[in-house]
């Protein structure tokens, strides 16, 4: 690893691309606290290592990353002002990857992931909703204290994990549409509307294919939701 932190945004995008000739995969903390960079082109990288970019609290743009398939363990935490980022084809978000990425709002639609682990997008206190066609697991505390998430599409979902969504306080609505029903951790809708009978004044549904309802109101731990569990309707 080198000491970039006091290279310019050109500079440091002049060692990725040429970087890249010979490896699609970024080290391990090799940008991170890199105080100047504020732009990305990471296209054509395929992994990111754990702490690559880490506490680059100027970094705000990320150009889309369709080749990307892993992102490391706390590879952009601390970026506070990432806006969004474009991750179409990842496979694999690990642990703390955009933990406390606060001004972070717009994830793009996730298409087949296999993992998004532990706290994951921990503290992305902006973040208003996410769309996730298919998803094999959702870990421990994977969305916690995203304050401002309203909503979330699971269409195709195996595993939520314990506090999953704990303190999302604005989660009104998350669509299970899976023909299966997800396996679900105790705690994983902790202090949102949906897991209160009242919270704030707001309820919190659940919407799952009509030919589940009834299955999924007595499945584990979904139980404890069969007041908040409706038929999807389309509309």
């Amino acid at each position: 690893m080198y000491d970039y932190f006091n290279l310019s945004n050109s500079n440091i995008q002049e060692i990725l691309d040429n970087y890249k000739s010979y490896s699609t995969m970024i080290s391990s903390a090799a940008f991170s606290n890199c105080y100047n960079l504020t732009s990305l082109d990471l296209s054509g990288y395929t992994s990111i290592g754990s702490g690559a970019f880490c506490n680059c609290i100027n970094l705000s743009s990320i150009y889309p990353m369709p080749s990307c398939k892993y992102i490391g363990w706390y590879a952009f935490s601390g970026c506070n002002n990432l806006a969004s980022i474009y991750i179409p084809n990842i496979s694999y978000i690990d642990c703390f990857a955009f933990y406390h990425c606060i001004n972070l709002s717009y994830i793009s639609p996730i298409h087949n992931c296999n993992c998004i682990c532990s706290g994951a997008f921990y503290n992305c206190c902006n973040l208003l909703s996410i769309s996730i066609p298919n998803v094999s697991y959702i870990c421990n505390s994977a969305f916690r204290d995203c304050s401002t998430l309203t909503s979330i599409s699971l269409p195709n979902c195996n595993y939520i994990g314990s506090g999953a969504f704990s303190n999302c306080i604005k989660l009104e609505s998350i669509y299970v549409l899976s023909t299966d029903i997800p396996r679900l951790s105790n705690n994983a809708f902790y202090d949102t509307p949906i897991y209160s009978t009242r919270y704030l004044g707001r309820y919190g549904s659940i919407y799952v294919l009509p030919s589940l309802v009834d299955k999924f109101k007595l499945a584990d731990n979904w139980s404890l939701y069969s007041a908040r569990i409706t038929a999807y309707t389309g509309i």
